[in-house]
């Protein structure tokens, strides 16, 4: 009775791990992983600035309450290709890339409860002798993140910001995950 009894409870547990990873949105059949997203403000500084920039602190503000938080920056890359593909068919090819980087510097910090509606954000950057190289303010609105695409549902809340000398704008939503 007790080999049955595990058999059983195995069967269940699997029944249920593959409901919750297969579950995929709208009939796609494709699974709806456990990836998340993080919530919060994404950086990017276009080389201009990323040459005299060391240091970055973004402040949100929403409902008479501001956040203040450093955003980490890193060194921006692009995917470039490593060599030539192997494989007839771009269905069977193999293809190596390599990152190269772009001059520009990108970070992200993290903001709980981070609402889709208007926010103030303002990015303060430094350099290495801690002088402002950039102040600069905007409103934005986040939006949901899907990191396996709409059918699995919100991720995350994010607003994207590009900075240059003297200038803050919004940057385009990420694309939802793959579908």
């Amino acid at each position: 009775m007790g080999g049955y009894v595990r058999r059983a409870a195995l069967a269940g547990a699997l029944a249920v791990l593959t409901a919750a990873g297969c579950g995929g949105g709208a009939g796609t059949g494709r699974p709806c992983t456990a990836a998340g997203s993080l919530t919060g403000v994404g950086v990017h500084l276009e080389e201009a600035l990323a040459k005299r920039a060391d240091s970055a602190t973004v402040r949100v503000c929403w409902d008479g309450a501001c956040h203040d938080r450093a955003v980490e920056l890193t060194d921006d890359t692009t995917a470039a290709p490593a060599s030539e593909c192997d494989g007839r068919a771009p269905a069977d090819a193999a293809c190596a890339a390599t990152a190269v980087p772009t001059g520009a510097k990108r970070g992200f910090a993290e903001v709980g409860g981070l609402p889709k509606r208007p926010v103030e954000v303002t990015v303060v950057a430094r350099d290495r002798g801690g002088k402002v190289v950039l102040d600069e303010r905007i409103q934005v609105t986040p939006r949901a993140v899907y990191a396996n695409g709409e059918e699995c549902g919100e991720t995350g809340v994010q607003a994207q910001l590009s900075a240059a000398p003297g200038r803050l704008t919004e940057r385009p939503a990420a694309t939802p995950g793959p579908s």
